[in-house]
């Protein structure tokens, strides 16, 4: 993969996180069983339980929270 291709992957990436959109997060993410995310929540295994938990506590956060869209981090007064 070269340099751009994998910067529109982040760009994909990072789209999907600020909508909290699964439909995006589909064309960057393995979505099979075998799909694995590490995060500060704990070890999410399988694309299902990826979405449910990456995907879901995004939207609860966006949803609280008075962030600038396209911020990229979900907190407000803070970009990626």
């Amino acid at each position: 993969m070269d340099q751009n291709a994998v910067r529109e992957q982040v760009v994909k990436y990072t789209q999907a996180l600020d909508a909290a959109d699964t439909g995006i997060a589909s064309k960057v993410w393995l979505t099979t069983p075998e799909a694995s995310f590490i995060s500060p929540m704990g070890h999410s295994h399988g694309w299902e339980e990826v979405k449910k938990v990456n995907f879901a506590a995004h939207q609860e956060v966006q949803k609280h929270s008075n962030s600038t869209p396209g911020t990229g981090t979900g907190m407000p007064g803070k970009s990626s």
